[in-house]
């Protein structure tokens, strides 16, 4: 009940949907008495680019996990797979993978190199203050899968190339966050703090070329994580709440790509609660 609850908060279903009812024949249990519950939840993954298919209108279905009765049989069964495009798969973790993986498979490749040539930007000596805007080029369309160079042009108009030095608080824990940040060039760290004391409870390094905070300022939910960098010298690129509402009211296009990064921040963020519920 709990991961269901999970699954309808973080990936927006509200409706509960059963693929597989339960069985009305007491012919299949060996004792008259047992009773069995149907677990089921269901998300709705529906990619709404053009000329892209793939996963359009398609189902990603976790198949029903049947519990049977501890007073009669006092352990769980285990579940049964999970089906996503065709396909079976024995967890929910490599379920989602498999998720993150067809819409990797969208992207278009070379976009990025033909936008940096247009706009002159693809130069071999590069200076202190052009670090970054290759890289951010590349990012951006990796991280968002951009169909068209006309969209990741509109997209990357829109962000600020920011410095930042060793120390410097990107994103604090707890604060509802008006800027989502593309980490581009440098060395940043992810940590959560225990509330009580501020210990350090954990830490993560954190990769170039993802972003930061887009859950919170989408969402309007608290930031759970401090984004600090821990180099001398960072390259970011932002993006405001001002010029995400721009993006979102003239683009419908550009919506849904951010919609679906959205959407694969937080089925990572999923995969992450659901090994530490599980292991």
């Amino acid at each position: 009940e709990k991961l269901q609850t999970l699954l309808k908060k973080k990936l927006g279903v509200s409706t509960i949907v059963s693929v597989a009812p339960p069985s009305n024949d007491d012919s299949a249990f060996t004792d008259k008495s047992e009773r069995r519950e149907v677990n089921t939840s269901i998300v709705k993954m529906s990619t709404i680019r053009e000329g892209r298919g793939g996963l359009d209108e398609s189902f990603v279905a976790v198949a029903p996990s049947r519990r049977t009765s501890l007073v009669t049989r006092g352990h769980y069964d285990p579940p049964l797979p999970v089906h996503v495009d065709g396909k079976f798969y024995g967890t929910l973790d490599e379920a989602l993978s498999a998720c993150e993986d067809i819409l990797l498979r969208k992207r278009t490749p070379g976009i990025e190199q033909s936008f940096a040539q247009s706009l002159k930007l693809m130069k071999k000596n590069i200076n202190e203050q052009s670090i970054g805007t290759n890289e951010a080029i590349l990012a951006l369309n990796h991280y968002l899968c951009v169909e068209s160079e006309s969209l990741l042009k509109e997209i990357f108009n829109k962000l600020e190339r920011r410095e930042c030095r060793k120390g410097f608080v990107l994103l604090a824990a707890g604060d509802v966050v008006d800027t989502v940040y593309l980490l581009v060039h440098g060395n940043f760290t992810a940590n959560r703090y225990v509330r009580e004391e501020m210990d350090m409870q954990w830490k993560h390094d954190l990769d170039n070329g993802v972003m930061v905070g887009l859950a919170s300022m989408i969402l309007r939910q608290r930031q759970l994580l401090t984004v600090r960098c821990v180099s001398n010298y960072a390259v970011v690129y932002a993006l405001s709440r001002e010029n995400y509402d721009t993006l979102v009211e003239e683009s419908p296009r550009v919506a849904h790509i951010l919609d679906l990064a959205l959407a694969q921040t937080l089925s990572i963020d999923l995969r992450m609660m659901s090994n530490r519920l599980y292991t």
